[in-house]
């Protein structure tokens, strides 16, 4: 065999190996991990172009034996903006949550600003998935079962330790018309499910102060 045949040979397994690469949607939590994240999401409402600017940071305060953590989202330096004026609003109080291996929030305590679209980076259904291959996600609020999402999941490449994944969701809220409607696109660190990018574009959202949302673009970047 010739040395370039044997290269070719070689070309092609790596190849073959790489397709074979699948990602498990399991977080690796440990206590004491935090991440940082700025957050921008410009909307568009009856009233003129919202913008929303944040920095929000996500730290694992307990692992537990399940693989479940308690998860603490924190937002500071919010500003927010609605037809170009500044609005006053206070940073709101941090917020704890449960999440259980794959992401999924189990129990939470109190509320961050509507517009939050962290908690839809962090679960990527409970199957394991190779690159072209999608699957459906669904959370239920087990309290409140109208409260719910459904959707799907696509992995759409498996780069460098990097999964980028195609985030589908319908966010069903009691009271709510419509649900909510979320398309993105996130990047993870495939060993840990580290969210270190999120960007897309939401519809139907809740009102802000009574202003009714039609569209938002949204996007999250690690620090």
């Amino acid at each position: 065999m010739t040395i370039r045949a044997a290269l070719v040979l070689a070309a092609v397994g790596v190849v073959v190996v790489a397709s074979g690469q699948s990602f498990k949607p399991v977080h690796a939590y440990a206590a004491g991990d935090s991440d940082a994240y700025v957050v921008k999401v410009d909307a568009s409402a009856s009233t003129g172009e919202i913008g929303i600017t944040s920095d929000t940071s996500r730290t694992v305060k307990q692992v537990y034996g399940d693989g479940d953590a308690d998860i603490e989202t924190k937002i500071t330096n919010l500003k927010l903006s609605i037809g170009g004026q500044p609005l006053s609003w206070k940073d709101p109080q941090p917020s704890t949550s449960r999440y259980n291996r794959f992401g999924m929030p189990v129990t939470a305590e109190g509320q961050s600003l509507g517009m939050s679209f962290t908690r839809f980076g962090t679960f990527f259904g409970d199957k394991e998935l190779k690159v072209g291959e999608t699957s459906a996600i669904e959370q239920i609020d087990e309290k409140n079962p109208n409260n719910h999402l459904k959707g799907t999941v696509k992995l759409l490449s498996l780069d460098d330790g990097r999964a980028k994944l195609e985030i589908v969701v319908d966010s069903f809220t009691e009271g709510a018309d419509k649900p909510m409607h979320l398309e993105g696109v996130a990047t993870v660190h495939a060993a840990t499910c580290r969210l270190l990018s999120f960007e897309g574009t939401a519809k139907n959202l809740p009102s802000i102060k009574g202003v009714a949302i039609t569209t938002a673009k949204f996007s999250m970047e690690h620090k």
